[in-house]
């Protein structure tokens, strides 16, 4: 009877040990995702923030440049005058609104993150 409980024994401690590195494997797992999680948003809210920064640098001298596009095409006197103004306006227009639409999409991601990053934070602190 003893040597079946021994053997028994035997053959359950190596599954024991399997499930507990099992465990200690899914463990580290969380903990590595939370923290790259956690790491990535850090560094996608610092890219966001310097993003916005270069914006500002950028914004003035676009709109004033849109501002004499858009009164040099509002002067013009002739088809061939409205015609080359309407091309620079355009262009300085295009620019512009992807200007515009980088820094909302900047704006929006920082706001985001500021604000979410105390929970990938806080995740990455459970998971350790």
């Amino acid at each position: 009877m003893r040597g079946l409980k021994e053997t028994a024994q035997d053959n359950v401690a190596p599954l024991m040990l399997s499930q507990g590195m099992d465990v200690y494997y899914v463990k580290s797992g969380l903990e590595f995702v939370a923290f790259e999680n956690w790491k990535t948003a850090d560094e996608t809210m610092t890219e966001a923030n310097n993003a916005l920064e270069d914006i500002a640098g950028e914004k003035p001298d676009l709109q004033f440049e849109y501002e004499e596009a858009k009164y040099e095409l509002d002067r013009a006197n002739n088809r061939q005058e409205y015609e080359e103004r309407r091309a620079i306006f355009d262009d300085v227009n295009d620019r512009l609104n992807n200007l515009m639409n980088k820094e909302r999409t900047a704006q929006e991601t920082y706001d985001f993150l500021k604000v979410e990053i105390v929970n990938f934070k806080q995740n990455y602190d459970n998971a350790e």
